[in-house]
C-alpha cells in the first residue's frame, strides 16, 4: 500500500460519525481496503513504465496520487450517504489521474524508480525488452 490509514484519517478531521449517516466513520479495515484498490489502480496506470510495486520507498508523487484517490473513494461513499457533493476531492482525483496517465505515457513527471524494461520473471528469463534494432520482416522478405 502506498499511503498509511493515518493520512487517509487526516483528510476527515471536520466529519463526525453522524454525519457519515451510518453512525460510524469507516474502520481502519474500510481504509485500508480502500488504500489497496487505489494503490492497484496506481499500479494499473504505472506497470508499463516501472517495476512494481514501489515499495519500499515510495516516490512521493505515487503516494501523494494514493492518498487522493483513496481519499476521493471515501468521499464518494460520504456523498452516498446524502452529504453534499464534495467538489474538492473531485478535482483531486481528476489531478491525480491526469498525473497517472503522464506517468503511465513515460512522461513528466518522472519518478526515480527502476523501468520496467528488461523485467524478469522468476526463472530469470526476461520477460519484457526492448524492440529489436533491426527489422525481422521487409516487404520482399517475409521469413
Amino acid at each position: 500500500m502506498y499511503t498509511t490509514t493515518d493520512r487517509v484519517r487526516g483528510q476527515f478531521p471536520q466529519i463526525r460519525a453522524e454525519q457519515w449517516g451510518t453512525g460510524y466513520l469507516p474502520s481502519d479495515p474500510e481504509i485500508e481496503d480502500t488504500i489497496t484498490r487505489a494503490s492497484g489502480r496506481v499500479d494499473d496506470y504505472c506497470r508499463a513504465v516501472y517495476v512494481l510495486p514501489f515499495e519500499p520507498d515510495t516516490p512521493d508523487t505515487i503516494e501523494e496520487c494514493t492518498l487522493q484517490l483513496a481519499v476521493a473513494d471515501l468521499r464518494r461513499r460520504f456523498n452516498a450517504l446524502g452529504a453534499k457533493a464534495d467538489e474538492k476531492a473531485a478535482d483531486a482525483e481528476a489531478s491525480a489521474i491526469r498525473t497517472l496517465t503522464a506517468i503511465g505515457q513515460n512522461k513528466p513527471p518522472f519518478l526515480n524508480w527502476t523501468p520496467a524494461t528488461g523485467v524478469e520473471s522468476p526463472s530469470g528469463a526476461p520477460i519484457a525488452s526492448t524492440p529489436p534494432t533491426t527489422k525481422l520482416f521487409t516487404r520482399d522478405e517475409v521469413w
